[in-house]
């Protein structure tokens, strides 16, 4: 049988080609585990930002539930005053003093910034799942809420001008009792806004609970 013979500086080239191509895998993937450790530790500091951001926005969410309650209540007090003006108008009797507004109105302006960053980078894949599910869930009750609260049609058939009567209760005396009627109308419908408000946030809130958890 015969035995071809390799040059030995053809092995040695071989050995030397074997060893460039063994040495470039090798830093390939040290290349690609730098960066993944990179990206990881980019995700990490990202996500303590938006548990940070998370936490304001319950913070948020608790009070401004609690104006939506309180502002429900002062609507009720407000529909029960204009009601007593109106019997009062009415009956030709001495017509009641206005009642003290505490509280009317919310502003649920949620932060979401650290939330977008953290998409912005790219890294949500190297969070687990589950919690970037929860998250996902949690921060699209944000901006579903904000949008439902922009376009609720409740809000939308209170007149305008009854947020500016408001400002001066006193002066609801002065009006005539049709124009009564139709502001107590608006007012029914302003203490409907603020509870649908107050439910909307519980939702929110334990999303944003749930997403907070590891």
């Amino acid at each position: 049988m015969l035995h071809p013979h390799v040059p030995e500086d053809l092995k040695h080239f071989g050995k030397h080609l074997f060893a460039t191509f063994l040495g470039l895998l090798m830093a390939l993937g040290l290349e690609q585990w730098r960066e993944h450790h990179m990206e990881a530790k980019r995700a990490e500091q990202a996500l303590a930002g938006v548990e940070t951001e998370l936490r304001e926005d319950l913070a948020l969410i608790q009070r401004q539930s609690a104006r939506s309650e309180a502002s429900a209540r002062t609507a009720e007090a407000l529909d029960a005053y204009i009601g007593d003006l109106i019997a009062a108008k009415r009956q030709g009797r001495a017509l009641p003093p206005p009642p003290e507004l505490k509280d009317l109105g919310i502003a649920p302006n949620f932060y979401t910034d650290a939330w977008e960053t953290l998409k912005g980078l790219g890294v949500l894949h190297h969070l687990p799942p589950d919690r970037a599910r929860r998250l996902s869930r949690a921060y699209l009750g944000f901006s579903g809420f904000r949008q439902h609260f922009d376009t609720q049609p409740l809000l939308r058939q209170i007149p305008a001008s009854l947020f500016l009567m408001l400002e001066r209760p006193d002066r609801l005396a002065e009006m005539s009792q049709p124009e009564l009627e139709r502001a107590r109308e608006g007012v029914r419908l302003m203490r409907l806004f603020f509870l649908w408000c107050r439910n909307e946030m519980e939702y929110v809130r334990t999303a944003s609970e749930a997403a907070l958890k590891p």
